[in-house]
């Protein structure tokens, strides 16, 4: 009869625990901020055909407006690119001068995607961005 006892606390004890757990969840959430404009501190990482894996740290300059977005970042030996593109529901989608395409999805002060593109040799590479504040 002990053994059922403890049973039954042992199942009362994991379902507090359980709907404890799921009733924070909601204040776990990152909502993705309604506006990006800013600077940004960058992280740009990847594998070169020309210069192997590299990770190059630099900044991005996002001006929006409504959900068209216009910014510049900096890249290896201070290069710096323009881009445009929108922002919506979290994620900007965006074409840089260099016709690299971009998808990064943000959450509160900070942001992770992908920049797809052709590298010098013309082989088409994918690097990972990304952003903080």
């Amino acid at each position: 009869m002990k053994t059922v006892r403890i049973g039954r606390w042992w199942v009362a004890l994991l379902g507090a625990a359980f709907l404890a757990g799921m009733a924070g969840c909601d204040e776990l959430d990152d909502d993705p901020p309604d506006n990006v404009s800013g600077a940004w501190v960058s992280t740009i990482s990847g594998t070169s055909p020309s210069i192997g894996p590299f990770s190059y740290r630099g900044t991005m300059t996002i001006n929006q407006s409504g959900q068209t977005v216009t910014g510049s970042y900096t890249y290896r030996d201070n290069q710096t690119f323009t881009f445009s593109g929108t922002y919506d529901d979290g994620t900007l989608v965006a074409v840089d001068s260099e016709n690299w395409s971009m998808r990064i999805e943000f959450e509160d002060d900070s942001a992770d995607g992908s920049m797809t593109g052709a590298y010098e040799d013309g082989s088409i590479g994918t690097e990972q961005i990304a952003l903080a504040r």
